[in-house]
């Protein structure tokens, strides 16, 4: 793991996953959260992470499923 996490990262994480909308099992969450702090660079436009507050979980807020790892720019950009 490149970064340092808090205590409860990994609990924060997933409860605000669910609160905003991502639809997951448990394990589904589990791995989805691996993912996400082993990640070390965008799945979508390949940059490198150089802190843990750029790394984001993307999913579809019409359907509630993951989509990918990525950098806040990503983030942003429209899912077509």
């Amino acid at each position: 793991m490149k970064f340092k996490l808090s205590k409860y990262h990994e609990i924060r994480s997933k409860t605000t996953w669910k609160h905003r909308g991502l639809i997951a099992k448990r394990k589904e969450m589990d791995e989805i959260y691996n993912r996400l702090i082993s990640a070390e660079k965008c799945e979508s436009c390949s940059k490198e992470f150089e802190n843990s507050r750029q790394r984001k979980m993307r999913f579809n807020k019409e359907t509630g499923q993951f989509i990918n790892i990525c950098c806040q720019s990503c983030n942003q950009l429209k899912i077509i």
